[in-house]
């Protein structure tokens, strides 16, 4: 069965084109025992150590799902926003699918802080109370700071403490999520 289901899984990674790789010449040295060969000068990865990646990767996952730790999904690049953002809602989880904010980690106090004030400009314009209150100008202002905490905290803001771990799409891209 599990040969099956591994044939089945090179299949499909083979016609994503998960096997291309990089440019002999932009090789990072500890590739090496990942690849089987050129074609070209592009390098040809090896797809059966790449689905035993895969299921260490998936292992982890679950162990980290089973203890109850809170995984972030990272993924800004516009060709992979949109899948990150799917495959966190999916499940519930916490997810970052446009800039990263710096100090989403580091300065997780701050961040904290925004949420909570999205939180209360959520709660406040819900009721209504923000009507009576404050002026055309003020409402205005807090329209637009609303909606600029939307957009920049869209997938964290449930996020209660800090993550337990990142799952990163393309650390290249996200170099500051990863820094």
């Amino acid at each position: 069965m599990t040969a099956v289901k591994d044939t089945a899984e090179l299949k499909r990674l083979f016609d994503t084109g998960a096997h291309f790789a990089q440019v002999k010449a932009r090789r990072h040295p500890s590739m090496k025992p990942f690849l089987i060969g050129t074609k070209g000068r592009k390098e040809i990865i090896d797809l059966e150590k790449t689905t035993e990646q895969l299921e260490a990767a998936k292992a982890v996952m679950a162990t980290l799902a089973k203890e109850g730790k809170v995984v972030l999904f990272v993924g800004g690049k516009v060709d992979t926003a949109a899948l990150v953002k799917k495959a966190a809602q999916d499940i519930n989880a916490p997810y970052v699918a446009t800039r990263w904010l710096g100090g989403t980690i580091s300065n997780w106090s701050e961040i904290k802080k925004r949420i909570d004030r999205l939180a209360e400009l959520e709660d406040t314009s819900a009721t209504g109370a923000m009507a009576k209150q404050h002026t055309k100008l003020e409402l205005v202002k807090m329209g637009r700071e609303k909606k600029r905490l939307e957009e920049r905290l869209d997938g964290i803001t449930t996020l209660l403490k800090r993550p337990d771990a990142l799952l990163v799409v393309d650390t290249k891209h996200e170099k500051y999520a990863v820094k």
